[in-house]
């Protein structure tokens, strides 16, 4: 099964900023502190994977609510 297959996409500028909700100035600052996921060259745009940018979002921190405890032990 090829990525294509597997839904693998290619996410332009402005869909990327509307995902992460700021603008591409600051995507452009966070690929160069190594924050965010560089882009592809493709023909003559920058262009991102879906994986790449799944994976960004998934690490990202969950926000605590209040009432939230000190983690179990195990």
């Amino acid at each position: 099964m090829t990525k294509s297959e597997r839904g693998e996409r290619l996410l332009d500028k402005s869909q990327i900023c509307k995902i992460a909700n700021v603008t591409y100035p600051t995507i452009w600052a966070w690929m160069r502190a190594g924050k965010f996921p560089r882009a592809r060259i493709v023909g003559g745009k920058s262009m991102w994977l879906t994986s790449e940018v799944d994976a960004w979002l998934a690490a990202l921190p969950v926000r605590k609510l209040k009432g939230d405890g000190p983690p179990e032990a195990a």
